[in-house]
């Protein structure tokens, strides 16, 4: 019996290890499903087991908010995912958990739009363009909406926006009077993001953008990534 012990612990632990070991990239994989909205259920027990293994609380957060505003999900899954956190993590992050249920509400991003983006824009990033971008696999949506708003032309080119948002005046074109205003050298724009923005974003704009020859500058409140985020959910008072 010993000996069955020992060899079932060292079982356990070998598998443990091998586990622990390729976290990183099943967390990217589960991030990517939801993305895709493929093998969804996959991810959810992802998400699952790194509560029971009490992985930190941000990483939590950060893919609940994904799959919360990526994909449909049954409202009794979503309960019970956040009674895991409840359980696991302390009631302390109740209001964290309310914060992301308002943050998924208010966000441009619902399953609704993003099925719709994912249909009219190429999400997955191109291998040519891989060895440029610091995150590979998918672009920020942000890449194709701020690149859609750069190139266009007159009203009528920002269409496929609001086609995929289902808003007519969510994007709108304006020509502005440019006499007496700062000059830009030509083919350089400037890019403002209000709260915030990762630098996945500004490398993917820059390989984007640089295809219709624009030199982006980036003005910024802040530079965001998805701890930053998630930390932001149980600090709000």
């Amino acid at each position: 019996m010993s000996t069955q012990f020992t060899h079932h612990m060292m079982l356990a632990l070998h598998i443990n290890q091998r586990r622990s070991g390729h976290i990183v990239t099943d967390i990217l994989e589960a991030e990517l499903a939801m993305f895709m909205s493929s093998h969804t259920r996959d991810a959810i027990d992802l998400i699952q087991v790194l509560i029971c293994q009490e992985h930190p609380i941000n990483t939590i957060l950060r893919l609940l908010l994904l799959l919360r505003i990526s994909t449909v999900v049954a409202e009794k899954t979503w309960k019970e995912l956040c009674e895991m956190v409840l359980h696991g993590y302390g009631y302390q992050y109740s209001a964290a958990l309310a914060h992301l249920e308002l943050v998924a509400e208010d966000s441009a991003i619902s399953p609704t739009t993003l099925h719709v983006l994912r249909r009219k824009f190429p999400l997955p990033v191109p291998e040519e363009d891989a060895p440029r971008q610091v995150f590979f696999g998918i672009n920020p949506i942000s890449t194709f909406v701020i690149s859609q708003l750069a190139v266009a032309k007159c009203d009528q080119d920002l269409n496929t926006l609001r086609k995929a948002y289902e808003n007519d005046e969510l994007f709108s074109f304006h020509s502005v009077a440019t006499k007496g205003l700062v000059h830009l050298p030509p083919h350089h724009i400037v890019i403002v993001f209000l709260g915030g923005v990762t630098q996945a974003e500004l490398t993917s704009l820059r390989c984007e953008l640089g295809k219709h020859n624009l030199s982006p500058i980036f003005l910024t409140t802040d530079m965001i990534t998805g701890d930053s985020l998630a930390s932001a959910l149980h600090t709000i008072t």
